[in-house]
Order: C-alpha cells, then structure tokens, then sequence
C-alpha cells in the first residue's frame, strides 16, 4: 500500500476516512452526510470514541468516520494505535483501492507526526508465502500540517528499515542464515557509502579464539559469522561510537538440551536482535544521521549434528574464561559474550547496547508488553528509557541482584552458562555482563517477548514486529 500526502482531494478516491472527537461537531462534507450523522449520533451508533469507527455512505463517497475520543487523553502511542485502527476497518472493507484521509486540524503537530508513524506502521504485511487479499492500493493524506510534511519523507525511509527487520524476522529460517545476514549487511555497505561491513567467518573466529560462538555454531552445517557495520555519518566528531549488538541465532533447536512441541515452532526469530541493529543501521543512513556507531552481529544456527557442543562440555572464551555448559539452549548469551569481547578490545566504543531474545522468563514477568532492560549505568537507562517513552517500543528496568551471580558458580569452570529457573532473565544478563570490562558502559534487553508476538495486535500486523530499530534510532538522535 503506498502512502502520500496530498494538498486537495482527488475525484477519483472511492473513500474517504474523517476523524471526530467525543466533543466535535458532525463533519458538515454533504446535507445528506450531516442527516446521516445526526441520527447516528443521537442513536448512539457512533460517539467519537476513541478506536469507534463506523461507514456511512452518499453519492460520491463511502465514508469511513473514526472516533479520536478527547484530545486532551491523546499521546503519540495512543495516536499510532488509532492510526492502526483506520488501517484495518479500511482493509474490512471490500473493493477500497484509494482513500483520502483528512488529517484533523484539532491534531498538533507531535499528534499528526505520530498518526503518520502508525499508518505506516500499518501498512506492513508480510505475503511471502501468503497472497495479499487487501484491495486498499493507495491512502492518501490531506492537510497535514507543515511539520508533519517536513517529517514525512524521514518517516518513510525509518518505517522502510522498521519493514526490513520484520521481514528478515518473519521468513523461513533456511533462507535466513548466517550467510543472509552478512549478505543484508554488504549490501547495506554497498548502497550507502557511510557504512563499512566486515564479516569474520568460520576459520577467522578459529584463529581469533571464539570459543563460545563456535561452540554454539558445531551442530549446524551453515558457518558462523560475526558481521560489524560501521556507520559514519559526523566525520569529524571525536566522541567514541555506541555499539548496538544483536544475537544473531538463525534458528534455536536448544541444541541437545531440545525445545519441546510449543516452543521450537517460533525459534526462526530467535534472530530478532540481529534485525534490529541492522534495520537501524540502514534507518540511519537513509536519513544521512549525523552521528557515529556501530551495529554487530553475533550469528549461527543452533542445531544438532554428530558435533553438538554437549552439556557437560568447558569451553574456553574469547576472552579467557572458562564456561560449564549445563544447558545448550542458553546459548544466546555465549556468542553475545565472544561478541562483547571483540567489541571492546576492537572497536574503541563508548558503551554496548545488547538486543536479544534472551530469555522465555522475561515474558513471565513483562508479557509481550515491554522489553526487559537491565543496566547499571544511570545514564544508560534514563536515557533508553526516554527512547522508549518517545517511540512506544517499552522498556522496563529489571534487576542485576548480586544473589543471583551464586547461581552461575561451577565447581569446574570459572562460570556456568545457566542457573535456575527463577529468576533466568536476571541471571541470562549477569552471565552476559561477566565480559562487560569494568568502565565500559553496557545495556542488555532482553526482547524475547515484544520481538515476536503471539498474535498481531495494535500497528503490527504480522507476529515479527521490528522492535529496537525505532527505539535505537531515537536513542542515536537524542
């Protein structure tokens, strides 16, 4: 579906889509359109509620009326949400192929913008192996304001990269390997001249000393990788980069530790954190950011083969360390540390913001609301956390207790992989922060609930949601 604004009406459109508030007045388009909405009205059958919609119909147009509620209720999320709303009564409809949505003037600019962001948002739809039944070809968007048109093209291109992690997310894990996403991240460096990839693979991590990324990558018969993309858009800026890492699993069996029936059937999105560093790198250099940073990407398949790594097994990291395995299905936060590792001895980065689908724990505790967010810089975290409320994609800060570290004591290693059950989104982070160097400032969220959901819901209309690339985005302009 493609998205325009427009400055007047077109003759052709078949529908038009028209906001009203709980306090506004009907919508004076025709005589026979206000008749219409007054009995409706005074029925009750349409309010201005915020989310209500309802179609009425006369001579030219079939009229798509859309409740804003109060105003003065509205935010940003609550706006994309209703964006989100418009979108899918527009494609209940049968035979739409261009509507004109009018932008209400009682909107602000913030509010328009982040009507904006939710269509599209919206528009996405992934029809791969699925053909696109929607008729709706063309929206079109009149009287937004001046500052919502100045955004408009920057948005596209955001909402592009947002559409790239969801895609890379929602497609069969045997098209998206290790090798896919190295590909994704060349290309990346090939349309955009600020951007730099290097792939290390297979016998590269050998020589380097990768032991617990090449551990985790012995069952399957696609090599590793580790892809680092540069992004240089202020040249002469001094300041040290962020690293933004994104565990790059291709597809998680759990090794010889199995997924059991209801939980191995999602585990192609096990990847997510991989889409998302690399959905923000192109984010940004669509929109030429004036800033520094790096994305990374520790990635391979956990399979099983005849060479499994084994519970059981001591493998020795990248940066010394012994490690017990005593669950190969924690094997996220094995390439993240080799990763970490590489980072800081090779990069001369600031800080590391790790994005993964960690742990199923964190969806106990937050759902597939929030991501977990664990850190123990302030400054990290008030300013993740800004990000989060600006773009709606939700953290929530959960705890890096010292008590949990006991749990990841081996009587044979200098850690094992894994503690107990309780408590295994915190004790996930803190094996991850044991190759965090002291002075380096370091964030893990933990996406598993928010990157891949159960259902489609709100602006998502696919299971794969992209989350991380928007929030990374704001957290590099803020």
């Amino acid at each position: 579906m493609l998205i325009q604004l427009v400055t007047e009406r077109p003759d052709n459109a078949d529908t038009l889509v028209l906001f009203l508030t709980e306090e506004d007045k009907l919508y004076p388009h025709s005589p026979m359109a206000e008749k219409l909405l007054e009995a409706m009205k005074e029925r009750g059958d349409f309010t201005g509620k915020y989310k209500e919609t309802v179609v009425v119909y006369e001579k030219k147009y079939r009229i798509l009326l859309v409740g804003l509620g109060k105003i003065s209720e509205l935010d940003e999320e609550k706006t994309r949400i209703l964006a989100s709303s418009c979108i899918k009564a527009l494609h209940h409809l049968k035979n739409v192929k261009q509507a004109v949505l009018e932008m209400p003037e009682s909107l602000k600019n913030a509010l328009q913008i982040a009507l904006l962001e939710g269509l599209l948002l919206s528009r996405y739809g992934f029809y791969e192996y699925k053909k696109d039944t929607h008729t709706l070809e063309q929206l079109l968007i009149l009287f937004a304001s001046k500052q919502a048109t100045d955004a408009f093209k920057d948005l596209e291109k955001v909402h592009e990269a947002v559409d790239l992690a969801r895609d890379l997310v929602n497609a069969n894990a045997d098209s998206i390997t290790p090798t896919r996403l190295a590909q994704e991240a060349i290309d990346l460096s090939n349309t955009y001249p600020n951007i730099k990839t290097t792939v290390l693979r297979k016998n590269e991590l050998e020589r380097l000393g990768f032991g617990l990324l090449l551990a985790v990558a012995k069952g399957s018969s696609d090599e590793p990788a580790l892809i680092i993309m540069e992004y240089k858009g202020a040249e002469d800026s001094k300041e040290k980069p962020v690293a933004f890492l994104g565990k790059g699993i291709t597809f998680d069996t759990g090794g010889l530790n199995l997924k059991p029936t209801g939980s191995i059937e999602t585990m192609k999105c096990d990847m997510a954190g991989a889409a998302a560093v690399i959905g923000v790198m192109k984010a940004a250099a669509s929109i030429k950011l004036k800033k520094n940073f790096v994305s990374v990407v520790a990635s391979c398949e956990n399979a099983i083969g005849p060479l499994s790594y084994k519970p059981g097994d001591v493998i020795k990291s990248l940066n010394g360390k012994t490690v017990e395995i005593n669950n190969t299905d924690a094997e996220g936060r094995l390439v993240l540390s080799d990763a970490i590792t590489y980072i800081q001895r090779q990069m001369g980065i600031s800080s590391i913001i790790d994005l993964a689908t960690l742990t199923g724990a964190i969806t106990i505790a937050l759902g597939e609301e929030a991501a977990g967010l664990f850190t123990r810089s302030k400054k990290l975290e008030e300013k993740l956390l800004e990000s989060a409320d600006k773009t709606g994609e939700k953290l929530w800060p959960m705890p890096l207790y010292h008590e949990f570290k006991d749990q990841l004591k081996s009587p044979i290693a200098d850690l094992k992989n894994s503690g107990k059950r309780l408590g295994g989104a915190s004790t996930g982070a803190l094996f991850i922060e044991a190759f965090v160097d002291e002075g380096t400032e370091w964030a893990h969220l933990d996406i598993a609930g928010v990157a891949y959901i159960s259902e489609p819901k709100m602006y998502h209309n696919s299971l794969a949601t992209g989350f991380g690339v928007r929030l990374l985005l704001q957290f590099l302009k803020a």
